[in-house]
């Protein structure tokens, strides 16, 4: 079969309502989500911890709304360390090979929580630079 045969019997949408259903399968696939979630975590939560953000930063302008978002993600992400941290301590058990992966599981954890305190410092730096040196709209 050559390949243009091929594309004409494609599955591809070609009208306007197929195309629109087609645009929206990333965000029902939650591609498109601005934080990857557990299963015990819930997309209202972190909305709310994102929303707080911006209630306290009152960001204004793009650059400064995306590392309002970098702190919320890194600040969601921390507790998410925090809540493996106590399912790793709550299921411990006293065998050796149980105690030798305890000790891994908290090790990545705190690497993981490091890494995210440093991000979130960053954004947080990054934002005060930002605000330092830029000429804002709202501040004449």
């Amino acid at each position: 079969m050559s390949s243009h045969r091929r594309i004409d019997s494609s599955r591809t949408p070609s009208g306007p309502a197929g195309k629109a259903r087609s645009a929206r399968n990333a965000i029902r696939h939650e591609y498109l989500d601005p934080v990857v979630r557990l299963k015990f975590q819930h997309r209202d939560t972190f909305a709310s911890v994102h929303a707080t953000f911006i209630r306290w930063l009152q960001p204004a302008g793009p650059a400064e709304s995306l590392l309002v978002q970098e702190m919320a993600q890194a600040s969601w992400r921390t507790r998410r360390c925090w809540a493996v941290e106590a399912s790793i301590l709550e299921n411990r058990s006293s065998s050796v090979h149980a105690i030798e992966k305890l000790k891994l599981g908290l090790s990545l954890i705190h690497r993981y929580e490091d890494r995210l305190t440093r991000q979130f410092d960053r954004a947080v730096d990054s934002l005060l630079l930002l605000r330092e040196n830029i000429e804002l709209p709202n501040k004449r």
